[in-house]
């Protein structure tokens, strides 16, 4: 008989020991240690074969199934109760490390095999367990390490060989942090939808919950209270109360606290979940910009626009239709059919060819007529799509392999790396040495790499920040650089976009020129920020409760908040709010002090809009 070994310094290495060392009879005994003798033996497995579970089958069968699923419940249970190890190594230099462990060596080995065998039986409370063994093993503890990367990817890994577990998957994904992680867990999902013979994103379509959404609304009682959630265009949940007779709580009732703890507990933690996959699929659709995802006319009506969560972004996109005569025209959802910027209704689109449109597919002249729709309309899109900024070729670009628009503007290094890290960009941070350095970001789609070259400085005596001075854009296909010509309009725009937002986020202070070129001329919304802050908010009596970040304005009264783009101006606030704010607008003298308070200002017509909006907060 093949050995085992478990490690007792840990409380679940104990728990097995003592699980072993109770059992009375002998047959029973030699079938459960020859399982985990099974399972030390193939350890090195990231996800079960074929070979494993049919002979794990055999002896759990053996030891009998219901007892086998019982006792696997338990002990996966009890490691989500167990506090992650943190063990401190010396290094041969005299250095130390630390290694953070769900459980000790060799138990780990133990444990990877307990959730592959869960495969042998196929029980959906098993499959949570495992989906919440994989988020602990991921998350990082207490500022070290994630426990068990190992752990997480064998749970991942077994999750996606059963269709019944493999919606868990996009949960994990959705809640990781870690972009490696979350590419890992792709990968997964790729495998099960190509073991059903489905696209990634056909798959993943039908994997995503509703979480009981119907209309972008979800209703709960509680007593003769009830609350609402109501999904919310940037991808957040706002929830509200409602007394007995139809009126607004604002907080909750003391009586759902109350009588309804585990109810109303239940309702936030599936609403939580709720946001987190809104949030995911969100950023998805963002990514079909440069990652375009073609769908058949009649699955994108009935049941991709018809989904609760994906559908609620999709209906407030602009989406272009390819005829099979190759005529194409572009289209958003309005009263059960497809209307135009115009408000013209699109006919006979049976059989076209769906795909989300970017604004460098039209002319000017259709990008601001869907601008003018969506302010007619007072539509809020998830994203940027008919106001995203666009950047073009430039004549005396044409024929060259390297832009130079920004060349000679300094980043911080450890803020350009932050932001890199959300724009999908690659980069190594330089801590000890200067010299040049890319930061690189693949269009697997268009098989193109982007790069953008730094000329990286070290401060004098190694003290203060790394900084990085831009020099040029290149883009590679096989490894090759392109003429900037060749390069698709979609992947050279979303590119100088990136690159002009780390400029505007995480350039150096004294590196920002009042002109601000950043914007190709356009004042951008870093210098209306800067202007805000320096000449506005100093003597307003509600500049106290403004806050501007990079991109956004918010203001925080006593009753409602209120969002207003700095790129351009878009406000978002309840319906009460944009109420009065209209009727304000109706006072000539707001706008005659919005023109005077610009001054040198004047021809920044979104900085004008922006200042009536704040006037009119003043005067209610």
């Amino acid at each position: 008989m093949k050995y085992f070994r478990l490690n007792t310094e840990d409380e679940w290495g104990m728990r097995l020991a003592d699980f072993f060392s109770d059992l009375q009879d002998f047959d029973e005994g030699r079938h459960w240690q020859s399982l985990f003798a099974l399972m030390a033996e193939a350890s090195h497995l990231v996800k079960p074969s074929q070979v494993f579970l049919s002979q794990a089958a055999t002896l759990i069968e053996r030891i009998g199934t219901d007892s086998y699923q019982k006792k696997l419940e338990e002990w996966l249970e009890a490691i989500l109760f167990i506090e992650p190890q943190v063990v401190f190594y010396e290094g041969e230099e005299g250095d130390s490390f630390e290694k953070v462990f769900l459980t000790l060596p060799p138990n780990e080995h133990i444990l990877k095999g307990l959730i592959h065998s869960a495969l042998c039986i196929e029980e959906e409370t098993l499959y949570h367990l495992i989906k919440e063994i994989a988020l602990k093993a991921y998350a990082f503890y207490k500022g070290f390490a994630q426990p068990s990367v190992k752990i997480g990817n064998a749970a991942v890994a077994t999750l996606a060989q059963s269709q019944q577990a493999a919606a868990l998957l996009i949960h994990i994904r959705d809640h990781v942090k870690k972009r490696k992680t979350q590419i890992y867990i792709d990968s997964q999902i790729q495998k099960a939808a190509e073991a059903q013979g489905k696209s990634k994103d056909d798959f993943e379509d039908q994997l995503i919950p509703d979480f009981g959404f119907d209309e972008g609304l979800r209703k709960a009682e509680f007593g003769e209270y009830w609350i609402v959630a109501q999904l919310q265009d940037k991808g957040k949940i706002k929830m509200q109360w409602y007394k007995p007779y139809g009126s607004k709580q604002k907080t909750l009732p003391a009586t759902v606290k109350k009588q309804y703890a585990w109810k109303w507990q239940g309702f936030k933690d599936k609403c939580k979940e709720a946001e987190k996959t809104l949030q995911a699929q969100r950023n998805r659709l963002e990514a079909a910009f440069y990652n375009p995802r073609v769908f058949a006319f009649d699955y994108f009506v009935n049941d991709f626009t018809m989904h609760a969560i994906f559908g609620f972004f999709a209906k407030k996109l602009i989406w272009q239709f390819e005829r099979t005569n190759g005529l194409r025209e572009t289209g958003i959802w309005q009263h059960l059919h497809f209307v135009d910027a115009y408000g013209k209704k699109l006919e006979h689109l049976a059989g076209a060819d769906v795909q989300l449109w970017h604004p460098t597919e039209s002319l000017p002249l259709e990008r601001e007529a869907w601008q003018e729709y969506l302010r007619e309309k007072e539509i809020t899109q998830p994203f940027p799509q008919a106001f995203r900024s666009t950047y073009e070729i430039e004549n005396e670009e044409w024929g060259q392999t390297a832009c130079q628009r920004l060349s000679g503007l300094r980043l911080q290094q450890n803020r350009f790396r932050a932001l890199a890290r959300v724009r999908d960009w690659k980069y190594k941070r330089f801590a000890n040495a200067a010299g040049f350095r890319e930061a690189t970001r693949n269009f697997l789609h268009y098989k193109i790499e982007a790069e953008c070259w730094f000329d990286v400085s070290i401060p004098r005596g190694g003290l203060g920040q790394v900084s990085l001075e831009i020099i040029h854009i290149q883009f590679r296909r096989y490894g090759v650089a392109m003429l900037l010509n060749e390069v698709p309009a979609v992947v050279f725009s979303e590119v100088l976009r990136d690159v002009h937002f780390f400029a505007r986020v995480a350039a150096l202070e004294s590196e920002i020129p009042e002109a601000d070129f950043l914007s190709e001329g356009k004042p951008s919304p870093y210098s209306r920020a800067k202007y805000l802050k320096n000449s506005y908010l100093i003597d307003s009596p509600i500049g106290e409760q403004i806050e501007i970040n990079a991109d956004r304005l918010t203001w925080k009264g006593e009753w409602h908040i209120a969002e207003i783009s700095l790129e351009d101006a878009t406000l978002e606030a309840p319906p009460q709010l944009r109420e009065l704010l209209i009727a304000q607008l109706e006072d000539t003298d707001i706008k005659q002090k919005a023109k005077k308070q610009l001054q040198n200002k004047a021809d920044d017509e979104v900085l004008y809009q922006i200042l009536i909006y704040l006037l009119c907060l003043e005067a209610m």
